[in-house]
């Protein structure tokens, strides 16, 4: 094995930035122990900068000249330009990633970046750099903002490797660019650490065995991937560019080890883990016996207060496991009216009360796209079969088709004196139906742009429904508790579907085909949840034992759970083999939607708490 010749780090710098105490972000105890490891861990034996190489920032109020102190630091750095921090993250309106400090602000979010010191102040250092070798490690939320593409080293196309002579640069990220940073509690540690940089430094200090006596980046990354997760952490992400992957970062101090079978529990014995237990409190996570792990981002705070961007946090309530988002918005009218899947997984769109439509990428996390649809509400959404188009209802009987790619929009102008509450694709994409506050169902031919009026008794045509064939299309509302159906080959008039029993009065709210057109779900003012077979036109079961009204049902994808939304706030999953029920997630404020993703295995739900709920199913 070669002999370990420590790097000449004179020529070099490295900036550490953190920041534990805040004026209106929680406090992070953490970020200052984090901030003190990074320093001990560069100037000691196995990294071996010299201390007046290495810069502490810590505790400043306001990015004041920080970004011109930075550009004056790394203007002497000829080999190696380092740049580390801790702390709070955010995302502005802009999207563009805030590294807090002190005074950093959460509302509005246009003073996120006034009063942080942004992620392009530190690139523009860093580029403008003569050093050889550019490294930045991020800890805190959303760092993976760093790692994307125009967010690297580099301004919007351009090279790295052409920046000022640049052989090779490296980003490190905690957690990807939708996501939380965690850290350690005071009650767990008498000096709590960030989760990221205590592992970082502890396989640092304790080497990897099996490589080369000068550790790079490459073999810490790949080691932090393994470890990281296995205790139930984020796993961190990071791009390389060059040969920055092959700076040596430190000595192997397990260079003479030999090879462990399993080097990711050695590299986890100092971190006393244990087994992960079940996750907690929104904004709280517990993975392991009296170890309570605390997000490190703004959610604390934008459980009080709105905002434009928040992450995906894990709380558990009832029997079931749920992951929250807060619909931020600063008015009090942002109910959740209305939430939809893509066919593919991909997108998780929400229709809020101030018109606000936002639609979050779930294959690549991060901050969701925000567009409204104008001051009315947005109360109904529908993704088209291929995935490529969301309709979104609006006021004035107006629908409007978003290119989900493209961000475009087209209208559907209607009538103008109503507002639409449900829309619906038929299976063949060719079709679009809508139901408004006034009783009137429109049916769209998309390829024409051509409607036709359908004229319903109903007060509010609550729901719209395609047969999975296409060929009849349901409405419910109708104040006799019926539900009423169009043949779409011939919509001039509409047939009353029997439904045998008593229904006087119990308007048909929800309903919902199974997805094999079998049966038929029906949810309504009376509390019940009925499910029909279609053929026959009977019912095959009434799930009673809800107190209120259900306002919204869904089938999963393989038509064996039955979903439904309640006025007093809970959600009811049955089995539609059994006819049993599964469980209930009891809530307080009224769900207005449920949507199952195309996998199966969350429900998403909207509602009157101003939130999209996500649940882990049993």
């Amino acid at each position: 094995m070669a002999e370990w010749v420590p790097p000449d780090r004179s020529r070099s710098r490295a900036v550490l930035i953190g920041t534990s105490e805040y004026t209106e972000l929680p406090s992070v105890p953490a970020a200052a122990h984090s901030l003190q490891r990074m320093h001990q861990l560069l100037t000691g034996p196995l990294c071996g900068w010299p201390e007046h190489r290495v810069d502490i920032v810590a505790e400043q109020r306001r990015p004041a000249d920080l970004p011109d102190r930075l550009v004056e630091l790394y203007g002497d750095a000829l080999d190696v330009a380092l740049f580390y921090y801790v702390g709070h993250g955010q995302v502005d309106f802009e999207n563009r990633l805030c590294l807090g400090l002190t005074d950093s602000r959460v509302l509005p979010t246009e003073r996120r970046a006034t009063t942080s010191l942004t992620f392009d102040s530190v690139r523009q250092a860093l580029a403008a750099s003569p050093a050889k070798v550019k490294v930045v490690i991020l800890d805190c939320c959303f760092a993976g903002r760093a790692v994307q593409e125009l967010r690297t080293l580099a301004a919007p196309g351009v090279d790295m490797a052409a920046l000022a002579g640049t052989t090779g640069a490296y980003v490190l990220a905690a957690t990807d660019a939708g996501n939380t940073a965690w850290f350690e509690s005071a009650e767990e540690s008498r000096t709590p650490h960030t989760y990221f940089t205590k592992f970082f430094a502890e396989l640092v200090e304790g080497g990897i065995p099996g490589e080369p006596a000068g550790l790079t980046l490459a073999p810490i990354y790949r080691q932090l991937r393994e470890d990281l997760p296995a205790a139930g952490k984020p796993s961190p992400v990071r791009i390389s560019r060059d040969d920055g992957h092959a700076f040596l970062f430190a000595r192997n101090a397990a260079a003479a080890v030999p090879t462990s079978p399993e080097p990711a529990e050695r590299a986890r014995t100092t971190t006393g883990s244990e087994s992960p237990a079940a996750p907690t409190l929104p904004h709280l996570r517990r993975r392991r016996p009296r170890r309570r792990t605390v997000v490190m981002s703004t959610a604390g705070v934008l459980a009080l207060v709105a905002a434009i961007v928040v992450p995906l946090v894990t709380s558990s309530s009832g029997t079931g496991t749920a992951r929250t988002i807060p619909l931020a918005d600063s008015t009090a009218t942002d109910v959740v009216h209305a939430v939809a899947y893509s066919p593919n997984g991909a997108f998780l769109a929400a229709g809020s009360g101030d018109g606000m439509v936002r639609l979050w990428n779930l294959a690549n996390g991060g901050p969701p796209t925000n567009f409204r649809v104008g001051a009315d509400p947005a109360q109904a959404l529908a993704f088209s079969p291929d995935g490529k188009t969301l309709a979104v209802g609006g006021g004035h009987d107006t629908v409007e088709l978003r290119n989900v790619a493209s961000r475009q929009s087209t209208t559907l102008p209607g009538a103008g004196d109503s507002t639409v509450v449900s829309v619906s694709f038929s299976n063949n994409g060719k079709s679009l139906a809508v139901g408004d506050e006034k009783g009137a169902v429109w049916l769209w031919d998309l390829a024409t742009r051509h409607r036709t009026l359908l004229r319903t008794k109903a007060d509010k045509v609550y729901a719209v429904a395609f047969w999975p064939d296409n060929t009849t299309l349901i409405g419910g509302g109708d104040p006799s508790g019926a539900v009423l159906a169009w043949d779409t080959a011939d919509a001039s008039a509409a047939a009353v579907v029997e439904m045998p029993g008593d229904v006087s009065g119990d308007v048909v709210r929800a309903l919902a085909y199974s997805p094999d057109g079998t049966f038929l779900a029906t949810g309504g003012n009376a509390s019940d949840v009925k499910l029909w077979d279609v053929d026959t036109k009977t019912m095959v079961v009434d799930f009673k034992g809800q107190n209120s009204s259900i306002l919204s049902v869904a089938f999963s994808p393989d038509g064996k759970v039955l979903a439904g939304g309640s006025a007093d706030g809970s959600i009811w999953l049955w089995d539609t083999t059994t006819k049993l029920k599964i469980t209930t997630f009891p809530g307080s404020h009224a769900v207005e939607s449920v949507a199952f993703s195309p996998d199966g295995k969350t429900l998403a739900s909207g509602g009157a708490d101003h939130r999209v709920h996500l649940w882990d199913l049993p």
